[in-house]
């Protein structure tokens, strides 16, 4: 996998950055025996990563935020968007995301601890989703998916992403893009008012 906030940890933060093509997935958090908390994972772009988009494994946390990330999968990939491998409880809100599938494969949730909570997101041909308030399955109208990272996965005018997130708390000011971040935010990592 590419990222991984792990045991013992407190109070990481990953934002800004770019994934794609790895065969594990996107996001490991892992407590396997200990513990961690407050993560936060925000702002970061993930395209075509396949089998997991955040992994867990046994073990609680707590305080974990996943907010304000773009994951593309694309055609002949799959993707567990969240993975819980285990019924212990694991404490994620999982807010103004964007994740679109699009061809062949699918993108799905299996969650079994009760304790992921979604709000504000856009899931496009995702399935296995608890409530997502204030959320859509609209097409949130990426440019070009496969062109390059992480300009290729930005939000097109006219989206219905735009302005239509929820505040988080703490904040970074801008995005990976160097936007403003807007209040309301865009769901998604980008934070720009629409390329045409």
């Amino acid at each position: 996998m590419a990222y991984d906030v792990d045991e013992g940890t407190f109070g990481t933060v990953f934002q800004y950055n770019v994934s794609h093509d790895n065969a594990g997935g996107f996001f490991l958090v892992c407590t396997a025996t200990g513990t961690l908390g407050d993560a936060v994972i925000r702002y970061n772009v993930s395209r075509n990563d396949h089998f997991r988009g955040i992994e867990t494994c046994r073990g609680s946390f707590g305080g974990v935020r996943f907010h304000n990330n773009t994951i593309y999968v694309g055609a002949g990939v799959s993707q567990t968007v969240v993975n819980e491998n285990t019924t212990e409880r694991h404490r994620i809100a999982f807010e103004n995301n964007i994740v679109v599938k699009e061809g062949s494969g699918t993108a799905s949730f299996h969650l079994q601890s009760g304790g992921v909570t979604l709000s504000h997101n856009d899931l496009v041909n995702t399935a296995g989703a608890p409530g997502n308030p204030g959320g859509t399955t609209a097409d949130p109208l990426l440019s070009d998916p496969t062109g390059a990272l992480p300009r290729g996965l930005r939000l097109r005018s006219g989206s219905p992403a735009l302005r239509t997130g929820i505040p988080v708390p703490g904040s970074p000011g801008r995005d990976l893009y160097g936007n403003l971040v807007g209040n309301p935010p865009n769901m998604g990592a980008d934070q720009g008012p629409g390329i045409l």
